[in-house]
């Protein structure tokens, strides 16, 4: 069973993506099974930063919507074969996923890796919210100034209430 860690701020700009990419990098180097999912629908800057943009044919959505099967929208990185790259969507449509979907998506892929971290937009989305749900913890990438605490503050009110009423067990 894989743990599912969420790479998320309440602000733009912080290093999400960076420390997704960096992470899921060495944990791959480590032997360990490794997914990175791009859930930053809006940007979706994964693949560019892991050199793999020219390899993204299928997406969670096209999972969901039953064109293709899973196994096809995962990318396995060549240079490192521990490392798999899913994106949510494409770049063209940017079409948001569903908290509910991106749950079902996680829990399908549970059993296949080692450790699965999320790269979440920069927002307290339904979707992030449903990130932490699903995960066993999170990382902050933050920046020393004012707005980064500001989203900081914020995260942690989220954060709570997860824990609260959803997810106990989710750890910072």
């Amino acid at each position: 069973m894989a743990r599912v860690i969420v790479i998320t701020s309440g602000k733009g700009g912080v290093g999400k993506t960076t420390t997704t990419s960096n992470v899921g990098m060495a944990l791959a180097r480590l032997g360990h099974n490794t997914l990175l999912i791009d859930a930053d629908v809006g940007l979706r800057n994964l693949d560019l930063l892991l050199g793999l943009e020219n390899r993204v044919i299928y997406t969670g959505l096209d999972v969901l919507n039953k064109s293709c099967r899973l196994e096809q929208a995962l990318i396995q990185d060549k240079r490192q074969p521990q490392l798999t790259f899913f994106p949510l969507s494409s770049n063209q449509t940017k079409i948001p996923i569903t908290a509910k979907q991106l749950q079902s998506l996680v829990e399908r892929l549970k059993d296949k890796f080692d450790y699965i971290l999320i790269d979440c937009p920069p927002s307290l989305s339904l979707l992030t919210v449903m990130a932490l749900v699903s995960s066993n913890s999170l990382l902050v990438p933050l920046q020393t100034e004012f707005f980064a605490l500001e989203g900081l503050t914020q995260l942690m009110k989220t954060i709570e209430r997860i824990k609260v009423s959803l997810n106990p067990d989710l750890k910072i």
